[in-house]
């Protein structure tokens, strides 16, 4: 295959290898904060971030701006600050994190008056001016030599910052002017063959690799480095790599590395392996200078010796624990429940019910956490090698069950935007498995992308991982009422330190019912591999907007009936190359993607133009998208555009909406792309039962192009081997694996069969993510060579509106495996339903054929905030249209989405502010007028709906 030929060419200095240098990493911060809003300008090199907090009806905004301390000297800052009304800002200066210290000095402002900006002026080691509640002698320091002016500055980092508040006046611009420098810097010299990488927009240094040829073991998979000495760099060549089990005799061949021309080194990794395995591996280089080198390594164990097991008691459970205590790799130490008990968390308590800080070698197994309003069950915070096995989290995050419009339709908690609520959190932490849990009902929820950004809780939350993160057959389920905001979400997507960083897997997990991503494995995402999982219920599945290192590898994973919990979906994979130091290759291989109403498949691959002109500032393969099936509707791959050594061939495309598909075959194609893929609709053997196999002779039935040591011989996910996805390595099968009820008027219950292989028998129990539906038996066991029959039935009485229900079941044995079963009920088009609906909205009556302008009056009966649907029939999703609506007017972005299915004889629109969230109007009590222009004819209109309650309305 040559899209893995590499392309022999020169250094680049996208990020920066330092040798022998000074460096420092850390970030200068300058926080605004008002209840005015602020703008500022601001120099290229210096970040803005916008944000707005506080409480609905009295809002702060934000305005955070950081530049990167890098080198050991005085640097300047300067930022202009605008406001268009009189008031007051608060100005902080501090750092990027705890561990990072900045030096500041001469702090000047015009427009305003700054106290003491230059520190000279102290009193009792405090310098005077500066808020006494932030500022302690641990700020100054006097050192004339040292000083930018004078004979004192000041020291900050996130948590002991400086703060003054300040006056600024409509039409004054506010003039900001500091110096700063790192406090410490260090000697950059890394070992001979070792590869450091050091990224100048973040301030951030990376340790790749500390030898030459260097190998990262998992549980089934090893992640390698190899990097090119300095005498090599000029020369062509060519790497493969080898393995084998220790004392066998064939070598394997591996899947082709990816060679990263910024750091001049090839990595990859290695799949299929068994744990605690000791393998050999082989690496050859050709070309210019033939070299083979070999190293010896062993998989990790998740059977660990324990060295004494502890009970906690939920009778006398105080609703909080903090754990400190390691254990040692000779003897873990075991956390369990009592009886198989739960333990309640203590109510609306704003941390986790159990902390474990600065620990490591322990384990947490069978616990039952209902964390009652905490915001986590369990948070690891700076631990190492910890395993997480089978245990069940729920009930955790904040909510006052509000929803604030002027928070952008957030739900609140007491008046406040929540987020960052992981049923697990995970912050600065190594090498940890976790292993069949389940992380379900949320005591909190997040608002769709219909309001705004979701914000809410998560399953799971990685905050700055230091690599070696095992997810593994996990269930990761929310519902219609509580979604998720990402199931697993991770901070930094953009960092080269955020996301799941480095050297992890997550493998055979159910990721269900968010309202944005499935999982962010964005950040670092080096040697990231992501495969034999599920998502279902999100707005898009995996999330790689920006994979800074690489490689990221998904394979065989299902997609299936993407869409948040309003009905929007946008894509499978969410990939992109934002900034100039993202070079990290993705893989996109034989995955199967279904029932997805999406814009595209996979979004991104594109780049700016001048960074599309230098390929050396990429890896090589940037991007491979190959035997895979998509179901999509308007395009396979957004945007169109590539960035150089994308490989995107050998798919099977299913367009829906037929109209686009020559369109888009005919401009990949003069884009070199997808020139060998099938166009057409794939014919699977059973899909009502969740059969997705192939049919043998139907298209795209053994197409698969080989993939060394991940070979299939079908295109799409599923193939001769038995595995159900999401993967779990169990005995009992059910015979489907979605119940879908098309309407109110089909059957109420249906049966489905589990059935065991072999001789083994357990206990099961039903988990239900929701009381729309019923399953019968809801305990029992699964018995070796007999089969098991369940019935679900499902409750109209509890689906009052107009809508796609969507429900999970899971068939839990005591080992914490499970069989999921999707359940669906299709009410969309329930007449009573759709009645129902018209109560909760105002109905203006204007109607009309092939127009393009309404005009009208409408009575608005209180105060609020209002959104505007159509009602009726056009051709185009996300039409241009132009609303003035009591004197509201939509700006340029105005678009009108279409929120029922396509394919429907009757359409329902919501006037959009862009392609995602709702117009918001907020109207005055009285009559008004509407003024509704669209840029191209409506078939035709029936009528307007004017509603405070829009989820009536979305479909």
């Amino acid at each position: 295959m040559n899209h893995f030929l590499y392309k022999f060419r020169g250094l680049c200095a996208a990020s920066v290898c330092f040798c022998g240098t000074l460096f420092a990493d850390g970030q200068m911060w300058v926080e605004f904060t008002s209840y005015m809003k602020l703008e500022c300008d601001v120099s290229p090199e210096i970040s803005i971030v916008r944000s707005v907090r506080g409480k609905a009806e009295k809002p702060t905004y934000v305005l955070r701006l950081t530049s990167p301390a890098l080198v050991d000297n005085w640097i300047p800052m300067n930022i202009t600050l605008h406001t268009q009304e009189n008031g007051f800002v608060t100005m902080k200066l501090r750092s990027n994190s705890a561990g990072t210290e900045i030096y500041v000095d001469k702090v000047t402002v015009s427009g305003s008056i700054l106290k003491n900006g230059d520190f000279e002026e102290t009193a009792e080691g405090h310098p005077i001016g500066w808020d006494r509640n932030q500022v302690n002698e641990e700020h100054l320091i006097t050192d004339s030599g040292r000083a930018y002016s004078g004979s004192h500055f000041a020291r900050v980092n996130i948590q002991k910052l400086l703060q003054q508040r300040l006056e600024i006046k409509k039409d004054v611009s506010l003039k900001l002017s500091l110096f700063y420098r790192p406090a410490k810097v260090s000697e950059l010299k890394p070992p001979e063959g070792a590869n450091h990488v050091f990224v100048k927009t973040t301030g951030s240094l990376v340790v790749i690799s500390e030898k030459r040829f260097e190998t990262v073991p998992g549980y089934e998979n090893c992640s390698y480095y190899l990097t090119k000495p300095a005498d090599d760099r000029g020369k062509k060549q060519r790497l493969e790599i080898f393995f084998r089990q220790k004392g066998t005799s064939e070598w394997k061949k591996a899947l082709s590395p990816v060679y990263v021309y910024p750091e001049h080194a090839w990595r990859g990794s290695i799949f299929g392996l068994k744990e605690n395995t000791c393998y050999e591996v082989k690496a050859r280089l050709s070309g210019d200078k033939e070299e083979i080198l070999n190293t010896v390594f062993l998989t990790k164990n998740s059977v660990v010796p324990i060295a004494k097991t502890i009970e906690i008691n939920p009778a006398d459970f105080p609703g909080t624990l903090e754990i400190k205590e390691s254990g040692k790799a000779s003897g873990y130490i075991r956390y369990t429940v009592k009886n198989s008990g739960i333990l309640t968390g203590k109510r609306e308590y704003g941390g986790p019910v159990i902390l474990v800080s600065n620990a490591g070698y322990l384990v947490f197994e069978n616990l039952n956490i209902k964390a009652n309003m905490s915001r986590h069950c369990l948070k690891l915070d700076n631990c190492e090698n910890i395993i997480v096995r089978n245990c069940d989290f729920s009930d955790f995050g904040r909510s006052d069950y509000v929803r604030s419009y002027k928070l952008q339709g957030s739900w609140t908690y007491k008046g406040e935007r929540t987020g960052w609520d992981g049923g697990l959190f995970m912050s600065k932490v190594k090498d940890i498995l976790v292993e069949r849990c389940l992380i379900h009902r949320p005591a909190s929820g997040s608002n769709s992308w219909f309001y705004s950004h979701p914000t809410g809780p998560e399953a799971i939350f990685v905050d700055q991982a230091k690599g070696g993160i095992v997810l593994r057959y996990n269930d990761f389920v929310a519902s219609d009422a509580r979604p998720w905001n990402d199931a697993v979400e991770t901070f930094s997507n953009f960092h080269i330190k955020g996301g799941l960083m480095r050297d992890g897997d997550v493998y055979g997990n159910l990721f269900a019912f968010a309202n944005d991503d499935g999982i962010e494995a964005e950040g670092g995402g080096m040697n990231l591999r992501l495969y034999l999982n599920r998502f279902e219920g999100g707005l898009c599945g995996i999330s790689t907007s920006s994979c800074v290192l690489g490689p990221t590898y998904m394979h065989r994973n299902l997609f299936n009936r993407l869409r948040d919990e309003d009905g929007t979906s946008v894509a499978a994979f969410k990939n992109g190359c934002i900034y100039d130091y993202v070079y990290g290759a993705i893989y996109i291989t034989n995955n199967t993607v279904l029932n997805c109403n999406l814009t595209s498949s996979t979004r991104g691959f594109d780049c700016s133009v001048s960074r599309s002109r230098d390929p050396e500032k990429f890896s090589d393969p940037m991007a491979v998208v190959e035997n895979n099936i998509f179901e999509c509707c308007y395009n396979p791959h957004l945007h169109l555009k590539f960035m150089p050594w994308v490989y995107i061939n050998n798919n099977l495309i299913d367009f829906r909406h037929e109209r686009y598909a020559k369109t888009n075959q005919k401009l990949l194609a003069e884009k070199g792309m997808e020139k060998d893929s099938l166009w057409t609709r794939p014919v699977f053997r059973n899909e009502k039962t969740g059969d997705l196999r192939l049919k043998a002779g139907t298209p795209g039935s053994g197409r698969a192009v080989n993939l060394p040591n991940l070979e299939t011989m079908d295109l799409g996910a599923f193939q001769d081997d038995g595995i159900l996805l999401p993967h779990r390595p169990v005995s009992y099968k059910p015979d489907k694996l979605e119940l879908f009820f098309a309407n109110e008027q089909v059957p109420l219950s249906q049966n489905f069969t589990v059935g065991v292989e072999g001789r083994e028998s357990q206990p099961f129990n039903v988990v239900c993510n929701d009381d729309f539906f019923t399953v019968s038996p809801m305990t029992g066991i699964f018995s070796g060579g007999k089969n098991t029959e369940f019935t679900i039935s499902i409750k109209p009485e509890k689906m009052p509106r107009p809508k796609l229900y969507r429900g999970m079941i899971l068939l839990r044995t005591q080992d914490g495996f499970s069989r999921p079963i999707s359940v669906y009920a299709d009410f969309r088009n329930s007449p009573a339903r759709i009645q129902e609906a018209d109560k909760h909205a105002i109905m203006i009556p204007l109607s009309g054929k092939n127009q393009t302008k309404f005009k009208g009056k409408v009575s608005i009966p209180e105060d609020g905030c209002y959104f505007l649907f159509v009602k009726g029939s056009w051709h185009d999703d996300l039409l241009k249209v132009s609303v003035n609506l009591g004197g509201v007017r939509t700006n340029d972005a105005a678009r009108l989405k279409i929120r029922t299915p396509t394919d429907a004889n009757e359409l329902l629109g919501s006037v959009n502010d862009g392609s995602m969230s709702g117009f918001y109007f907020f109207l005055k009590k009285g009559e008004t007028e509407l003024e509704f222009e669209s840029r191209s004819r409506l078939t035709e209109v029936k009528c307007f709906y004017l509603t405070r309650e829009p989820e009536w309305f979305l479909r």
